[in-house]
C-alpha cells in the first residue's frame, strides 16, 4: 500500500523552495565578489574567485 502519495501542492511548494534555494546561491556569490571587488582585488582574485564559484554555479543552474 502506497502511503503519503504527493499532491499538486507539495510539488509546487518543492519547486517553489528549489527555485528559492538558487536565488540564495546565487545572491551569496555575489554578495562576496562585491564584498572583495569593493577591496579592489585584482584580475587574479576573480579567475580564483569564478573557479571556486563554479560548483555553486552549476548546482544552481541545475536547480533551475
Amino acid at each position: 500500500m502506497v502511503l503519503d502519495i504527493p499532491c499538486k501542492d507539495d510539488f509546487f511548494n518543492m519547486g517553489d523552495s528549489l527555485l528559492n534555494s538558487a536565488w540564495d546561491n546565487l545572491i551569496a556569490l555575489l554578495k562576496d565578489y562585491s564584498d572583495y571587488t569593493s577591496v579592489g582585488c585584482e584580475n587574479e582574485f576573480e579567475e580564483a574567485f569564478f573557479l571556486h564559484a563554479k560548483p555553486k554555479l552549476m548546482s544552481s543552474f541545475t536547480l533551475v
